[in-house]
């Protein structure tokens, strides 16, 4: 199963002090160990996940710099044998049709990039419900 993280389980999985942090970990962990029973799980990032969880670290104050959030965004991609990369070549077109309003236009963007990868939107948050969308919470 393919997995496309979406901002906040990022952001979750990668700042400790993350109210979501342990549930997160635990998620990918799981993942981890499905891997080594032989079936093929694959976490995914793309530029606009990578490009928001420095965004969200550096606004939230969870780290102080660019170059911090950086270093943790490598680290997590080469100790997790799982994580894959995909590039972003959605475009305004791709939005889903229940993309009615500004705040779903970055879950829609998401979701259209998981779609097209062959992979389920990993999320938090509650207010997307569309099928292949797995809610962590």
């Amino acid at each position: 199963m393919r997995y496309l993280l979406d901002v906040n389980v990022v952001v979750a999985l990668l700042i400790a002090a993350h109210e979501h942090h342990e549930k997160t970990e635990a998620w990918i962990d799981e993942r981890e160990r499905i891997e080594t029973l032989g079936e093929q799980d694959e976490v995914l990032l793309c530029p606009w996940t990578e490009m928001g969880f420095i965004r969200v670290a550096l606004a939230a104050h969870y780290l102080s710099d660019i170059s911090t959030a950086r270093r943790i965004l490598m680290g997590f991609k080469a100790a997790r044998a799982l994580v894959g990369f995909v590039n972003d070549d959605r475009r305004s077109q791709h939005l889903p049709s229940w993309v009615k309003t500004h705040a779903q236009i970055g879950d829609g963007h998401l979701f259209s990039i998981a779609v097209s990868s062959g992979a389920n939107l990993v999320t938090w948050d509650q207010g997307i419900t569309v099928g292949g969308v797995l809610r962590l919470g």
